[in-house]
């Protein structure tokens, strides 16, 4: 199945914000995955962002992740660790747009449009997909 475009996000987003989904609770047969190394580390309350998380930031532009990095600066500071990487990138927001784990809420429609559109970019510009999808 090809992954979906930024066209089928962004009507998922839309879809989204008619439907109010309640968050469930993971299995426990489920098994951890990048997401949940992800989530795992998010903070109770926003924490101040690390050197790393914003010189990318910077040199992304202002309001690239702007939404993502107010609520969710965890996400931040995981695409700022495996930015150099493409391998761990493309898994990383791979693992960040789809949910692996099952019944999870999601990001709101504004932080998933900037995740689909830095997943878009990097792709095109910096890290693109070999024929074998990574």
């Amino acid at each position: 199945m090809a992954p979906p475009t930024v066209h089928d996000l962004r009507d998922a987003l839309r879809r989204a914000k008619s439907n109010r989904v309640t968050p469930a609770v993971p299995s426990e047969n489920s098994s951890p995955g990048p997401a949940y190394a992800v989530a795992r580390g998010a903070p109770s309350m926003p924490a101040p962002l690390s050197p790393a998380a914003r010189e990318l930031l910077r040199r992304l532009g202002a309001h690239t992740l702007r939404h993502t990095a107010a609520r969710f600066p965890h996400v931040v500071e995981a695409i700022a660790r495996d930015w150099a990487d493409p391998h761990r990138m493309h898994a990383t927001l791979d693992a960040l747009m789809y949910d692996e784990r099952g019944g999870r809420a999601g990001f709101p429609p504004d932080v998933l449009l900037e995740l689909a559109e830095l997943r878009d970019c990097y792709e095109r510009c910096v890290a693109p997909r070999t024929a074998r999808g990574r």
